[in-house]
């Protein structure tokens, strides 16, 4: 199968947000109450409000996940992550607007709290998707790849990207962090 660059690209993100949007729906899978308390928190919708997006999310995540890493229903599960992420990244804005420390509850964490790099982590998750979108439009038909035309070697080749794209944006959104750490060793 004769693939270009642009392909791998876009089906490594695909895979990339479907990923994220598994592991992220995982402990809030285990612990949903803790979840909904967390989302309350936040203190953008009314509590009951809060409970209920919650314990919609968590479904709803699930379905993205599995979604962007099949390729079936990616173009429902596309906009549904977009609207996702504009959700996130406002509640995200408004708290560190309102100057409030609260919990992130990212992937179901309620030991990280909201920061720079919470926003910085989903605006690169809308970049992804927004990148899979546009080529999805530019080759309409060829995104995602069937599954009766994958070969073991392009799928390898995918998953191995995908696998360099998440270190390579973990290593950014940690480079903070690592600066100030070299800066701490040489002075």
């Amino acid at each position: 199968m004769d693939v270009d660059l642009q392909l791998y690209f876009a089906d490594a993100l695909r895979i990339v947000v479907g990923f994220v949007f598994l592991l992220s729906s995982s402990s809030k899978v285990r612990r949903p109450a803790e979840f909904a308390r967390m989302v309350m928190d936040y203190r953008v919708l009314p509590p009951l409000a809060s409970q209920a997006f919650a314990y919609v999310l968590i479904p709803t995540e699930v379905f993205l996940g599995l979604a962007f890493l099949s390729g079936r229903l990616w173009g429902v599960a596309l906009w549904l992550a977009i609207g996702v992420l504009m959700l996130f990244l406002a509640a995200v804005g408004i708290n560190l607007r309102r100057g409030r420390k609260v919990a992130c509850g990212c992937f179901g964490r309620a030991d990280e709290r909201l920061s720079g790099r919470t926003l910085a982590r989903l605006l690169l998750l809308l970049a992804a998707l927004v990148a899979v979108g546009g080529y999805s439009v530019i080759h309409p038909g060829r995104f995602p790849v069937s599954p009766s035309s994958l070969t073991l070697p392009y799928l390898v080749h995918v998953l191995v990207f995908a696998v360099f794209l998440m270190v390579l944006a973990a290593w950014a959104l940690s480079a903070p962090e690592l600066f100030r750490v070299l800066r701490a060793r040489r002075g």
